[in-house]
């Protein structure tokens, strides 16, 4: 993990590959310790994980999502919801620590898209899934996989524009709630922690 003090607090960040499941072993590790825990999810994201029990099992994924999952299964068994977050939140609810949401709700987060992406970039975006099947994603690992995803993805200004409008939401989350606290975990995906953590540092790279 990267630990960064934000005044007299310690953050942790632990990046997390969306969607693996090994993934929520090192979470459940990670997250004892801590004040509180912070992942980049939505507060109602995290409420449909804490009462997943009462909701119907039946996820639906855009074609995008579909040909990343297949990418991503080269490299262990994958899961919805993301079980990252999932052991996340089981974790703090069984310990008694705060958990947080990083990123935007859903309201703020479609307004947002809605002034961000273009029509231009939605087409654009619309042929993604049939180039990234045909693409060779020839990674040792899920974390170089993932960033290789990520800027495949991102090509589409639009889908850029939104990723770093979320980094910026996060990082600021962040900061408040570290605030008052010694020791915080924040649990993000491995492709957008570079660009969070950059924020944080004051633009300074990685």
């Amino acid at each position: 993990m990267i630990r960064l003090p934000l005044g007299g607090c310690s953050v942790a960040f632990l990046p997390v590959v969306v969607g693996l499941v090994s993934e929520g072993d090192r979470v459940r590790e990670a997250v004892p310790g801590h004040d509180a825990v912070g992942i980049s999810l939505g507060g109602e994201d995290i409420l449909a994980l804490r009462h997943r029990d009462r909701i119907e099992n039946d996820y639906d994924i855009s074609d995008l999502e579909a040909v990343y999952a297949h990418h991503l299964s080269r490299y262990g068994a994958i899961d919805l919801p993301t079980p990252a977050f999932v052991a996340a939140v089981d974790a703090c609810d069984t310990l008694g620590i705060s958990i947080a949401p990083l990123d935007m709700d859903d309201a703020e987060f479609s307004e947002m898209y809605s002034e961000t992406v273009s029509l231009f970039d939605v087409l654009r975006g619309n042929s993604l899934a049939k180039k990234a099947m045909k693409r060779r994603f020839d990674q040792p690992d899920a974390e170089s996989f993932v960033m290789e995803w990520d800027a495949f993805v991102n090509r589409v200004r639009g889908n850029a524009a939104v990723s770093r409008e979320r980094e910026r939401v996060i990082a600021e989350n962040i900061i408040a709630l570290a605030e008052g606290k010694g020791k915080v975990l924040a649990i993000i995906e491995t492709e957008r922690l570079p660009g969070v953590l950059s924020i944080l540092r004051g633009g300074a790279d990685e």
